[in-house]
């Protein structure tokens, strides 16, 4: 039979393990006090939310805001993964986040996002266009004024240390996958030796 020369698709949560995820994400948040999340190629969230700023909380338990920002995730992901490098923009509400790729094998998986800041002298423009008009949420857009705003270098350091940690989790992922490798084929190595004594015994069963 003809071996098949597809690519495994891997999962992000199938290499790394979620809890050490969120014990990385949670460790880098209180470093910094700016929010984390690490979301798949989808722009699904993998860890649970870490030090979100209210406004982005309530944006994300909105339906519409929520897909908007899953939207944002997504395509800053893609673009972080053209670059090789973190990616800063601005989000779909006019937040400054970052992402910095997960790829493992060549394959794509996540990202590490941080942000939730105004940060100065900023002229990126958004990703994404918004998809509610704060001025018919009073309350999210009193919110949104109270977002923080830190300075591009600061936060362009953070970008850096997120860099880190997404390597850092790339290269766990990869340990993950080549260990799972060596244990299939050891595997295989003891099921062919134990074919092979079979089929030694039942030959000098079969001359006796």
């Amino acid at each position: 039979m003809a071996k098949s020369n597809s690519k495994h698709i891997f999962h992000l949560s199938d290499v790394v393990d979620v809890k050490v995820l969120q014990e990385i994400i949670d460790c880098f948040c209180d470093a910094t006090g700016l929010a984390a999340i690490i979301v798949d190629y989808q722009g699904k969230p993998i860890t649970r939310y870490s030090n979100f700023h209210p406004f982005c909380q309530k944006m994300r338990a909105h339906p519409t805001g929520g897909a908007g920002c899953e939207k944002s995730d997504a395509y800053a992901g893609i673009e972080a993964v053209r670059s090789g490098q973190p990616y800063m923009y601005r989000c779909h509400m006019g937040l400054i986040d970052l992402s910095a790729p997960i790829i493992v094998e060549g394959q794509y998986l996540g990202a590490v996002m941080t942000g939730q800041v105004h940060v100065d002298d900023d002229t990126l423009e958004r990703i994404t266009k918004p998809v509610i008009n704060l001025k018919d949420y009073p309350e999210l857009e009193r919110l949104h004024k109270e977002v923080p705003s830190i300075p591009r270098n600061k936060f362009e350091a953070a970008g850096r240390l997120i860099f880190t940690i997404a390597n850092y989790i790339a290269e766990k992922g990869m340990l993950s996958i080549f260990q799972n490798k060596i244990n299939e084929q050891s595997l295989e190595l003891v099921r062919e030796m134990k074919a092979k004594q079979a089929l030694e015994s039942a030959l000098t069963t079969a001359e006796l």
